[in-house]
């Protein structure tokens, strides 16, 4: 292969299965926060909406991670203590991170909030990648989704056991809320289970369908 040209091996920018962190985050804060907190915030940063914000429990985290909570717990007061996330409750007492944005020009990390107007003061991750400057780089990420449905994922994904979250986007995409928390009731309720719970919520809900 010649320098220069992308194998079909290469890896490719393709709009919607990236997200992107400041090269900062791994030359300036990777030493100090240590490892793990570097995997918790990739993590965070491939889960963040439009407001940089995202949801997931600590257990998820360290499922994900094949870590401990203890241990990220730890890890997220790291990425608190030099100012690369904000941790806020949200609805129904969800645990709300915000990655927060990193100032350049000086040793010291100083950071600007996000408010609630729907802005993000960083470019947002979960988004079509457009540009990417000398200053970021770029990963694998998950396809948009609101807020609302973002955190109903989570909740769900919590009570069915399962740690693949994304398999349930689309269907909290697709269905009403009142709808998916009587099918996650049914499924509680259910003392034998053959197969795993995700999978009984998932065939409830093409049980369903196919009576409409």
């Amino acid at each position: 292969m010649k320098m220069g040209l992308l194998s079909n091996d290469s890896r490719k920018m393709e709009p919607g299965k990236w997200y992107w962190v400041e090269k900062q985050v791994i030359q300036r804060y990777a030493s100090k926060v240590g490892y793990l907190s570097t995997c918790v915030y990739h993590l965070l940063a491939s889960m963040a909406d439009q407001t940089q914000s995202c949801f997931p429990s600590q257990q998820y985290i360290a499922n994900k991670l094949g870590c401990s909570r203890v241990s990220v717990s730890r890890s997220i007061q790291k990425l608190k203590d030099v100012g690369l996330i904000r941790v806020s409750q949200g609805a129904s007492m969800h645990t709300v991170y915000c990655l927060l944005k990193i100032r350049s020009n000086t040793d010291d990390p100083k950071v600007h909030h996000t408010g609630n107007t729907g802005t993000s003061l960083v470019d947002t991750n979960n988004t079509s990648l457009k540009k990417i400057n000398n200053n970021s780089i770029v990963c694998v990420s998950s396809p948009i989704h609101s807020d609302y449905q973002t955190k109903l994922a989570f909740e769900i994904a919590e009570a069915l056991g399962e740690r693949d979250v994304r398999r349930l986007f689309p269907i909290v995409h697709q269905h009403e809320e009142n709808f998916l928390r009587k099918i996650l009731s049914q499924v509680r309720n259910t003392k034998i289970i053959k197969k795993s719970r995700m999978a009984l919520f998932i065939y409830l809900i093409r049980f369903h369908e196919r009576k409409k």
